[in-house]
């Protein structure tokens, strides 16, 4: 799926990608009950 999205966010300011991620994330973990343990999974945190 990266490989999809990665060019489109490219092609954008790069703060803005960023903020846009970080609610995205954030939004997943507040509407998911198992959010945030996904979210973890996928870092090493």
């Amino acid at each position: 799926m990266y490989r999809l999205i990665k060019p489109v966010f490219f092609k954008f300011d790069p703060e803005k990608v960023h903020h846009f991620v970080v609610k995205r994330l954030k939004w997943f973990n507040d509407y998911f009950p198992l959010g945030k343990t996904i979210i973890r999974g996928s870092y090493d945190i």
